[in-house]
């Protein structure tokens, strides 16, 4: 990644283009690198003016993908790891010219456990500090009905983030 870096100077163009979804599939390394934190807990199944949340979220989440396919690359973190107070980790980069990767992975699981948000976004920052900062920026994306039930479990102090 550290050669990657050092092929942007001079590249402003090519960059400006990148950043408001004007790449293509070939111009992915331009794109800024997400994170997409997505809270699977058991409230997520509970009804809201009839409809689950974990479909309204899902369906909600699917479109915001499908319109910026070409703008970004993603990675996904779906939490709790193991049902009860772990925090989730980061997949390696899994969109590319589609999002059937996440798309399908988010199709794959039912909610189901506690809430450890505050776990699961310390873990994304720990995935980002060990990541080299591109160009374009990089971001976590929390999906989440607040809902967090951890709080007895000890949390990670949040560090100041200055990206």
């Amino acid at each position: 990644m550290q050669g990657a870096n050092e092929d942007f100077a001079g590249a402003n163009d090519e960059m400006s283009n990148a950043a408001i979804g004007k790449a293509g599939p070939s111009d992915r390394s331009l794109f800024a690198l997400g994170g997409l934190v997505v809270d699977k807990s058991g409230s997520m199944g509970d009804l809201i003016n009839g409809s689950q949340k974990w479909a309204t979220m899902r369906s909600a989440l699917g479109t915001t993908l499908d319109d910026n396919v070409n703008k970004v690359n993603l990675r996904l973190m779906l939490y709790p790891a193991n049902d009860v107070c772990a925090g989730g980790s980061m997949t390696t980069t899994m969109s590319g010219t589609s999002n059937g990767a996440i798309n399908a992975a988010l199709g794959s699981v039912s909610p189901g456990g506690s809430t450890p948000t505050h776990t699961s976004l310390q873990n994304a920052l720990s995935c980002y500090q060990g990541t080299p900062t591109n160009p374009n920026g990089r971001f976590a994306l929390l999906a989440t009905d607040g809902e967090q039930n951890c709080l007895n479990v000890v949390g990670p102090t949040i560090p100041t983030v200055n990206e």
